[in-house]
Protein backbone atom coordinates (compact mmCIF):
# COMPACT_ATOMS: atom_id res chain seq x y z
CA UNK A 1 0.00 0.00 0.00
CA UNK A 2 2.73 2.87 0.77
CA UNK A 3 4.54 1.62 -2.30
CA UNK A 4 1.00 2.82 -3.86
CA UNK A 5 0.74 5.78 -2.34
CA UNK A 6 4.55 6.78 -2.92
CA UNK A 7 4.32 6.12 -6.68
CA UNK A 8 1.23 8.28 -6.78
CA UNK A 9 2.75 10.94 -4.92
CA UNK A 10 5.99 11.20 -7.70
CA UNK A 11 3.30 11.29 -10.40
CA UNK A 12 1.56 14.33 -8.46
CA UNK A 13 5.06 16.11 -8.10
CA UNK A 14 6.35 14.77 -11.28
CA UNK A 15 3.26 16.32 -13.24
CA UNK A 16 3.31 19.53 -10.98
CA UNK A 17 7.00 20.11 -12.15
CA UNK A 18 6.13 19.64 -15.65
CA UNK A 19 3.10 22.39 -15.71
CA UNK A 20 5.22 24.99 -13.73
CA UNK A 21 7.99 24.67 -16.72
CA UNK A 22 5.49 24.28 -19.74
CA UNK A 23 3.28 27.27 -18.81
CA UNK A 24 3.42 30.87 -20.21
CA UNK A 25 5.21 33.58 -19.23
CA UNK A 26 5.65 37.22 -19.87
CA UNK A 27 9.39 38.44 -19.97
CA UNK A 28 10.76 41.68 -20.40
CA UNK A 29 13.80 42.57 -21.72
CA UNK A 30 16.59 44.36 -19.04
CA UNK A 31 19.87 44.58 -21.39
CA UNK A 32 19.54 48.29 -22.20
CA UNK A 33 23.16 48.38 -23.79
CA UNK A 34 21.15 45.76 -26.34
CA UNK A 35 22.40 42.21 -27.49
CA UNK A 36 21.12 38.80 -28.36
CA UNK A 37 17.30 37.73 -28.48
CA UNK A 38 18.61 34.00 -27.32
CA UNK A 39 20.88 35.04 -24.54
CA UNK A 40 18.59 34.31 -21.28
CA UNK A 41 20.30 36.90 -19.40
CA UNK A 42 19.05 39.07 -21.41
CA UNK A 43 15.65 38.78 -19.81
CA UNK A 44 13.51 38.69 -17.06
CA UNK A 45 12.96 36.26 -15.37
CA UNK A 46 16.45 34.67 -17.36
CA UNK A 47 15.02 32.12 -19.91
CA UNK A 48 14.99 32.87 -23.49
CA UNK A 49 11.13 33.16 -24.46
CA UNK A 50 9.54 30.20 -25.93
CA UNK A 51 6.29 29.75 -28.46
CA UNK A 52 3.76 30.12 -25.41
CA UNK A 53 5.53 33.12 -23.91
CA UNK A 54 4.62 36.82 -24.26
CA UNK A 55 7.75 39.22 -25.15
CA UNK A 56 8.19 42.29 -24.02
CA UNK A 57 10.89 45.16 -24.86
CA UNK A 58 9.90 47.94 -23.42
CA UNK A 59 12.55 48.71 -20.94
CA UNK A 60 13.53 52.51 -21.78
CA UNK A 61 16.50 53.41 -23.02
CA UNK A 62 17.69 53.13 -27.00
CA UNK A 63 19.60 50.20 -27.94
CA UNK A 64 19.14 47.14 -30.45
CA UNK A 65 17.90 43.22 -29.93
CA UNK A 66 19.45 40.87 -32.76
CA UNK A 67 17.00 37.56 -33.71
CA UNK A 68 19.46 35.60 -35.53
CA UNK A 69 18.50 32.21 -34.86
CA UNK A 70 14.49 31.11 -35.02
CA UNK A 71 12.25 32.46 -32.51
CA UNK A 72 8.62 31.92 -31.45
CA UNK A 73 6.47 33.32 -29.45
CA UNK A 74 3.06 34.20 -29.23
CA UNK A 75 3.09 37.90 -28.39
CA UNK A 76 5.26 40.35 -28.54
CA UNK A 77 5.35 43.95 -27.76
CA UNK A 78 8.11 46.47 -28.81
CA UNK A 79 8.11 50.10 -27.03
CA UNK A 80 8.74 52.04 -24.65
CA UNK A 81 8.44 55.58 -22.51
CA UNK A 82 11.24 57.16 -23.73
CA UNK A 83 14.67 56.00 -26.11
CA UNK A 84 14.22 54.03 -29.57
CA UNK A 85 13.81 50.41 -29.00
CA UNK A 86 15.10 48.34 -32.20
CA UNK A 87 14.99 45.25 -33.18
CA UNK A 88 16.96 43.55 -35.93
CA UNK A 89 16.23 40.02 -38.09
CA UNK A 90 19.24 38.56 -39.99
CA UNK A 91 18.81 36.29 -42.46
CA UNK A 92 19.42 33.22 -40.15
CA UNK A 93 16.63 34.31 -38.14
CA UNK A 94 13.25 34.14 -37.82
CA UNK A 95 10.46 35.11 -35.66
CA UNK A 96 7.08 33.14 -35.50
CA UNK A 97 4.02 34.79 -33.95
CA UNK A 98 0.78 33.16 -33.13
CA UNK A 99 -0.76 35.95 -31.49
CA UNK A 100 -0.44 39.69 -32.22
CA UNK A 101 2.72 42.30 -31.85
CA UNK A 102 3.00 45.46 -31.90
CA UNK A 103 5.71 47.91 -32.84
CA UNK A 104 4.93 51.80 -31.39
CA UNK A 105 5.86 55.06 -33.00
CA UNK A 106 9.29 55.13 -31.50
CA UNK A 107 11.02 52.10 -32.06
CA UNK A 108 13.09 50.44 -35.30
CA UNK A 109 12.71 47.41 -37.29
CA UNK A 110 15.21 46.53 -39.18
CA UNK A 111 14.44 43.42 -41.63
CA UNK A 112 17.90 42.48 -42.64
CA UNK A 113 16.88 39.16 -43.91
CA UNK A 114 14.90 36.07 -42.31
CA UNK A 115 11.38 35.24 -41.96
CA UNK A 116 8.24 36.45 -40.26
CA UNK A 117 5.88 33.79 -39.95
CA UNK A 118 3.06 32.47 -38.10
CA UNK A 119 -0.67 32.69 -37.72
CA UNK A 120 -0.46 36.22 -36.04
CA UNK A 121 0.33 39.97 -37.39
CA UNK A 122 2.78 41.94 -37.34
CA UNK A 123 2.04 45.50 -36.79
CA UNK A 124 4.86 48.25 -37.21
CA UNK A 125 4.29 51.87 -36.77
CA UNK A 126 7.30 52.85 -36.56
CA UNK A 127 10.21 52.84 -38.46
CA UNK A 128 11.06 49.96 -40.63
CA UNK A 129 14.21 49.30 -42.92
CA UNK A 130 14.40 46.66 -45.22
CA UNK A 131 18.46 46.08 -45.79
CA UNK A 132 20.65 43.90 -46.90
CA UNK A 133 21.14 41.45 -49.81
CA UNK A 134 19.26 38.26 -48.44
CA UNK A 135 15.80 37.35 -48.81
CA UNK A 136 13.35 37.81 -46.30
CA UNK A 137 10.13 36.30 -46.45
CA UNK A 138 6.60 35.93 -44.99
CA UNK A 139 5.07 33.16 -44.24
CA UNK A 140 1.61 33.05 -43.69
CA UNK A 141 1.56 36.06 -41.30
CA UNK A 142 0.05 39.76 -42.13
CA UNK A 143 2.28 42.60 -41.44
CA UNK A 144 1.14 46.30 -41.59
CA UNK A 145 3.00 48.96 -41.93
CA UNK A 146 1.84 52.99 -40.71
CA UNK A 147 5.12 54.74 -40.21
CA UNK A 148 7.69 55.41 -42.45
CA UNK A 149 9.15 52.26 -44.43
CA UNK A 150 12.39 52.51 -46.83
CA UNK A 151 13.42 49.18 -48.45
CA UNK A 152 17.21 49.89 -48.89
CA UNK A 153 18.86 46.08 -49.63
CA UNK A 154 18.70 44.65 -52.60
CA UNK A 155 17.31 41.22 -50.97
CA UNK A 156 13.98 40.37 -52.20
CA UNK A 157 10.91 39.82 -50.23
CA UNK A 158 9.30 36.15 -50.88
CA UNK A 159 5.85 34.94 -49.46
CA UNK A 160 4.57 31.86 -48.78
CA UNK A 161 1.14 30.70 -47.94
CA UNK A 162 -0.76 33.79 -48.83
CA UNK A 163 1.33 36.14 -46.56
CA UNK A 164 0.44 39.78 -46.93
CA UNK A 165 1.54 43.21 -46.34
CA UNK A 166 -0.80 45.99 -45.95
CA UNK A 167 1.19 49.10 -46.20
CA UNK A 168 -0.34 51.93 -44.87
CA UNK A 169 1.98 54.42 -44.25
CA UNK A 170 5.02 55.52 -46.38
CA UNK A 171 7.26 53.34 -48.44
CA UNK A 172 9.96 54.49 -50.26
CA UNK A 173 12.20 51.80 -52.22
CA UNK A 174 15.59 52.81 -53.92
CA UNK A 175 17.10 49.65 -54.83
CA UNK A 176 16.41 47.07 -57.58
CA UNK A 177 14.49 44.00 -56.48
CA UNK A 178 11.80 41.74 -55.87
CA UNK A 179 8.44 40.37 -54.21
CA UNK A 180 8.07 37.29 -55.15
CA UNK A 181 5.78 34.26 -54.58
CA UNK A 182 7.91 31.20 -52.92
CA UNK A 183 6.00 28.53 -54.53
CA UNK A 184 4.56 27.11 -51.98
CA UNK A 185 0.69 27.62 -50.85
CA UNK A 186 -0.93 30.61 -52.36
CA UNK A 187 1.01 33.92 -53.62
CA UNK A 188 2.07 36.75 -51.48
CA UNK A 189 -0.26 40.10 -51.31
CA UNK A 190 0.98 43.62 -51.44
CA UNK A 191 -1.83 46.03 -50.45
CA UNK A 192 -1.05 49.34 -50.61
CA UNK A 193 -3.67 52.15 -48.72
CA UNK A 194 -1.17 55.05 -47.51
CA UNK A 195 1.55 56.03 -50.44
CA UNK A 196 4.73 54.38 -52.05
CA UNK A 197 7.26 55.34 -53.79
CA UNK A 198 9.67 53.45 -56.07
CA UNK A 199 12.40 55.00 -57.63
CA UNK A 200 14.22 52.47 -59.62
CA UNK A 201 13.78 48.83 -61.53
CA UNK A 202 11.55 46.95 -59.38
CA UNK A 203 9.48 43.39 -60.02
CA UNK A 204 5.98 41.86 -59.03
CA UNK A 205 6.27 37.90 -59.87
CA UNK A 206 2.78 35.52 -58.70
CA UNK A 207 2.00 38.27 -56.39
CA UNK A 208 -1.74 40.24 -55.99
CA UNK A 209 -1.24 43.78 -56.20
CA UNK A 210 -3.63 46.55 -55.31
CA UNK A 211 -3.01 50.04 -55.48
CA UNK A 212 -5.79 52.29 -53.35
CA UNK A 213 -3.75 55.68 -52.87
CA UNK A 214 -0.63 56.91 -53.94
CA UNK A 215 1.64 55.36 -56.05
CA UNK A 216 4.69 56.84 -57.45
CA UNK A 217 7.78 55.39 -59.89
CA UNK A 218 10.55 57.95 -60.66
CA UNK A 219 12.14 55.80 -62.93
CA UNK A 220 13.66 52.87 -64.44
CA UNK A 221 11.08 49.46 -65.14
CA UNK A 222 8.65 48.58 -62.81
CA UNK A 223 7.82 44.86 -64.49
CA UNK A 224 4.34 43.18 -63.32
CA UNK A 225 4.71 39.00 -64.57
CA UNK A 226 2.08 36.48 -63.94
CA UNK A 227 0.33 38.35 -61.18
CA UNK A 228 -2.69 40.59 -60.43
CA UNK A 229 -2.62 43.59 -60.68
CA UNK A 230 -5.46 46.52 -59.27
CA UNK A 231 -4.81 50.07 -59.31
CA UNK A 232 -7.49 52.14 -57.72
CA UNK A 233 -5.47 54.76 -56.63
CA UNK A 234 -3.78 57.96 -58.36
CA UNK A 235 -0.26 56.44 -59.84
CA UNK A 236 2.17 58.70 -61.48
CA UNK A 237 5.05 57.68 -63.43
CA UNK A 238 8.05 59.55 -64.12
CA UNK A 239 10.16 60.98 -67.06
CA UNK A 240 11.89 58.04 -67.47
CA UNK A 241 10.04 55.18 -66.09
CA UNK A 242 7.85 52.16 -67.23
CA UNK A 243 5.20 50.00 -66.17
CA UNK A 244 5.12 46.72 -67.74
CA UNK A 245 2.21 44.78 -67.61
CA UNK A 246 3.39 41.13 -68.45
CA UNK A 247 2.57 37.78 -69.15
CA UNK A 248 0.34 36.02 -66.89
CA UNK A 249 -1.00 39.24 -64.86
CA UNK A 250 -4.46 39.91 -64.44
CA UNK A 251 -4.81 43.65 -64.59
CA UNK A 252 -7.76 46.03 -63.92
CA UNK A 253 -6.91 49.47 -64.34
CA UNK A 254 -9.91 51.93 -62.52
CA UNK A 255 -7.72 54.84 -61.46
CA UNK A 256 -5.62 57.98 -63.09
CA UNK A 257 -2.61 57.21 -64.71
CA UNK A 258 0.05 60.14 -65.21
CA UNK A 259 2.47 58.76 -67.77
CA UNK A 260 5.02 59.49 -70.45
CA UNK A 261 4.60 58.43 -73.91
CA UNK A 262 4.25 54.77 -73.91
CA UNK A 263 5.66 54.45 -70.32
CA UNK A 264 2.44 52.01 -69.87
CA UNK A 265 3.10 48.87 -71.85
CA UNK A 266 1.09 45.97 -71.77
CA UNK A 267 3.37 42.85 -72.54
CA UNK A 268 1.23 39.85 -72.60
CA UNK A 269 -1.34 40.55 -69.51
CA UNK A 270 -4.79 40.10 -69.81
CA UNK A 271 -6.06 44.27 -68.56
CA UNK A 272 -9.05 45.84 -68.15
CA UNK A 273 -9.01 49.87 -68.56
CA UNK A 274 -11.80 50.64 -66.39
CA UNK A 275 -11.07 54.54 -66.20
CA UNK A 276 -11.13 57.38 -69.14
CA UNK A 277 -8.04 59.14 -66.54
CA UNK A 278 -5.02 58.02 -68.46
CA UNK A 279 -3.17 61.33 -68.61
CA UNK A 280 -0.27 59.94 -71.25
CA UNK A 281 0.95 60.94 -74.82
CA UNK A 282 0.39 57.39 -75.59
CA UNK A 283 -0.23 53.39 -74.69
CA UNK A 284 1.65 50.58 -75.67
CA UNK A 285 0.36 46.97 -76.17
CA UNK A 286 3.01 44.02 -77.61
CA UNK A 287 1.28 41.24 -76.69
CA UNK A 288 -1.77 39.97 -74.63
CA UNK A 289 -5.42 41.33 -74.19
CA UNK A 290 -6.53 44.67 -73.33
CA UNK A 291 -10.02 45.30 -72.80
CA UNK A 292 -11.37 48.61 -73.16
CA UNK A 293 -14.24 49.28 -70.28
CA UNK A 294 -14.63 52.79 -70.81
CA UNK A 295 -13.98 55.68 -73.30
CA UNK A 296 -10.16 55.92 -72.73
CA UNK A 297 -9.09 59.58 -74.36
CA UNK A 298 -5.17 58.87 -74.71
CA UNK A 299 -3.70 60.89 -77.85
CA UNK A 300 -1.85 57.78 -79.55
CA UNK A 301 -2.34 54.21 -79.30
CA UNK A 302 0.58 52.22 -80.69
CA UNK A 303 -0.10 48.67 -80.64
CA UNK A 304 2.14 45.74 -82.09
CA UNK A 305 0.76 42.37 -81.00
CA UNK A 306 -1.89 40.93 -79.33
CA UNK A 307 -5.62 42.04 -78.96
CA UNK A 308 -7.32 45.14 -77.93
CA UNK A 309 -10.87 44.65 -77.33
CA UNK A 310 -13.15 47.43 -77.33
CA UNK A 311 -16.40 47.74 -75.38
CA UNK A 312 -17.82 51.28 -75.25
CA UNK A 313 -17.54 53.94 -78.30
CA UNK A 314 -14.12 55.52 -78.19
CA UNK A 315 -12.60 58.62 -79.75
CA UNK A 316 -8.61 58.78 -80.01
CA UNK A 317 -6.31 60.91 -81.63
CA UNK A 318 -3.86 58.67 -83.56
CA UNK A 319 -3.49 54.74 -83.52
CA UNK A 320 -0.85 52.94 -85.08
CA UNK A 321 -1.52 48.97 -85.56
CA UNK A 322 1.66 47.39 -86.75
CA UNK A 323 0.46 43.45 -85.44
CA UNK A 324 -1.71 41.87 -83.83
CA UNK A 325 -5.90 42.89 -83.94
CA UNK A 326 -8.42 45.51 -83.37
CA UNK A 327 -11.88 43.99 -82.00
CA UNK A 328 -15.05 45.80 -81.26
CA UNK A 329 -16.88 48.77 -83.14
CA UNK A 330 -17.30 52.81 -82.97
CA UNK A 331 -13.59 53.79 -82.28
CA UNK A 332 -13.16 57.26 -83.95
CA UNK A 333 -9.56 57.60 -84.71
CA UNK A 334 -8.44 60.88 -86.53
CA UNK A 335 -5.49 58.96 -87.65
CA UNK A 336 -4.68 55.34 -88.04
CA UNK A 337 -1.67 53.62 -89.85
CA UNK A 338 -2.28 50.55 -90.63
CA UNK A 339 0.89 48.43 -91.26
CA UNK A 340 -0.45 44.89 -90.76
CA UNK A 341 -2.79 43.24 -88.61
CA UNK A 342 -6.45 42.52 -88.12
CA UNK A 343 -9.76 44.71 -87.54
CA UNK A 344 -12.42 42.72 -86.56
CA UNK A 345 -15.94 44.06 -85.45
CA UNK A 346 -17.38 42.48 -82.39
CA UNK A 347 -20.75 44.22 -81.60
CA UNK A 348 -23.82 44.69 -82.54
CA UNK A 349 -22.81 45.69 -85.94
CA UNK A 350 -24.93 49.53 -85.84
CA UNK A 351 -21.57 51.36 -85.89
CA UNK A 352 -18.90 51.03 -88.12
CA UNK A 353 -15.87 49.01 -85.94
CA UNK A 354 -13.60 52.36 -87.29
CA UNK A 355 -14.33 55.68 -88.32
CA UNK A 356 -11.85 58.06 -89.47
CA UNK A 357 -13.34 61.44 -89.77
CA UNK A 358 -13.19 64.43 -92.21
CA UNK A 359 -9.72 65.74 -91.68
CA UNK A 360 -8.22 62.75 -90.55
CA UNK A 361 -5.87 59.89 -92.03
CA UNK A 362 -6.21 55.90 -92.80
CA UNK A 363 -2.32 54.88 -94.22
CA UNK A 364 -1.91 51.59 -95.43
CA UNK A 365 1.97 50.66 -95.80
CA UNK A 366 4.20 47.65 -95.68
CA UNK A 367 3.75 44.42 -97.93
CA UNK A 368 2.04 42.65 -94.99
CA UNK A 369 -1.30 41.90 -95.08
CA UNK A 370 -4.23 43.31 -93.82
CA UNK A 371 -7.35 41.60 -92.32
CA UNK A 372 -10.95 42.83 -91.83
CA UNK A 373 -13.79 40.46 -90.69
CA UNK A 374 -16.32 39.86 -87.57
CA UNK A 375 -16.81 37.64 -84.72
CA UNK A 376 -20.50 37.38 -86.14
CA UNK A 377 -21.23 36.78 -89.87
CA UNK A 378 -24.52 38.82 -89.97
CA UNK A 379 -22.55 41.77 -88.75
CA UNK A 380 -19.72 42.25 -91.04
CA UNK A 381 -16.68 44.13 -90.53
CA UNK A 382 -17.00 48.06 -91.84
CA UNK A 383 -14.55 50.76 -91.98
CA UNK A 384 -15.27 54.67 -92.62
CA UNK A 385 -12.84 56.92 -93.82
CA UNK A 386 -14.17 60.54 -94.66
CA UNK A 387 -10.52 61.70 -94.35
CA UNK A 388 -7.90 60.84 -96.80
CA UNK A 389 -7.32 57.31 -97.38
CA UNK A 390 -3.82 56.22 -98.47
CA UNK A 391 -2.05 52.66 -99.37
CA UNK A 392 1.28 52.63 -100.73
CA UNK A 393 2.62 49.25 -100.94
CA UNK A 394 2.38 46.68 -102.56
CA UNK A 395 -0.11 44.52 -99.64
CA UNK A 396 -3.27 42.98 -99.53
CA UNK A 397 -6.35 43.56 -97.37
CA UNK A 398 -8.16 40.39 -97.40
CA UNK A 399 -11.94 40.66 -96.52
CA UNK A 400 -14.58 38.10 -95.51
CA UNK A 401 -18.02 37.71 -94.56
CA UNK A 402 -19.00 40.65 -96.38
CA UNK A 403 -16.98 43.30 -94.72
CA UNK A 404 -16.87 46.17 -96.16
CA UNK A 405 -14.22 49.18 -96.47
CA UNK A 406 -15.77 52.51 -97.81
CA UNK A 407 -14.11 56.01 -98.70
CA UNK A 408 -15.77 59.24 -98.57
CA UNK A 409 -12.96 61.13 -98.97
CA UNK A 410 -9.91 61.60 -101.13
CA UNK A 411 -8.11 58.02 -101.89
CA UNK A 412 -4.72 57.43 -103.39
CA UNK A 413 -3.14 53.84 -104.24
CA UNK A 414 0.23 54.07 -105.12
CA UNK A 415 1.08 50.41 -104.96
CA UNK A 416 0.23 47.23 -106.82
CA UNK A 417 -1.93 45.91 -104.19
CA UNK A 418 -5.02 43.22 -103.88
CA UNK A 419 -8.84 43.75 -102.34
CA UNK A 420 -9.35 40.12 -101.96
CA UNK A 421 -11.69 37.79 -100.55
CA UNK A 422 -9.67 35.90 -97.62
CA UNK A 423 -12.09 32.71 -97.78
CA UNK A 424 -14.92 33.21 -95.62
CA UNK A 425 -18.28 33.99 -95.99
CA UNK A 426 -18.98 36.40 -98.86
CA UNK A 427 -16.60 38.61 -100.33
CA UNK A 428 -15.62 42.16 -99.05
CA UNK A 429 -16.90 45.55 -100.72
CA UNK A 430 -15.65 48.13 -101.98
CA UNK A 431 -16.94 51.39 -101.81
CA UNK A 432 -16.15 54.62 -103.16
CA UNK A 433 -18.52 57.72 -102.87
CA UNK A 434 -15.26 60.20 -102.59
CA UNK A 435 -12.39 60.43 -105.30
CA UNK A 436 -10.03 57.22 -105.94
CA UNK A 437 -6.73 57.57 -107.70
CA UNK A 438 -4.93 54.68 -108.53
CA UNK A 439 -1.18 55.11 -109.83
CA UNK A 440 -0.18 51.68 -110.62
CA UNK A 441 -1.41 47.92 -111.64
CA UNK A 442 -4.13 46.92 -108.65
CA UNK A 443 -6.24 43.86 -107.82
CA UNK A 444 -9.67 43.57 -107.38
CA UNK A 445 -10.62 39.27 -106.23
CA UNK A 446 -13.77 38.11 -105.54
CA UNK A 447 -14.84 41.12 -104.39
CA UNK A 448 -17.87 43.42 -104.80
CA UNK A 449 -16.36 47.00 -106.11
CA UNK A 450 -18.62 50.29 -106.18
Amino acid sequence: MKSVVKHSLFAVIGFGLLFLTGRAETLTWTNTVGGSWNQAANWSPNKVPVAADTAQITTPGTYLVTIDTPASVTQLTVGAASGTQSVRITPAGSITLTGASSFATNTVFDWNGGTLAGAGTFNFAGTVTLTGTGDRAIDTTRITTTGTTTWSGTGRLLGYYAGSWLQAGSLNVTVPTTLVWAGYGGGPAFINSGSVSFTTNFTFSSANVTNLNAWSHAGGEMSVVNSNFRHAGNATLGANAILGLDGGTIASIEGPITAPANALRFRGSDASLRTKDLFTPSLWQSAGTVRQLTNVTVARYNQSGGTWVMSTPSSIANYALTSGEFRGQALVATNVWWLAGSINRDGDGSLPVLTVPAGGLLALSTTADHNLSTYDASKPGHVRVAGTFTWANDSRILGSYGSRLELLGTSTISGQATFVWAGYGAGPAFVNSGSVSFTTNFTFSSANVT
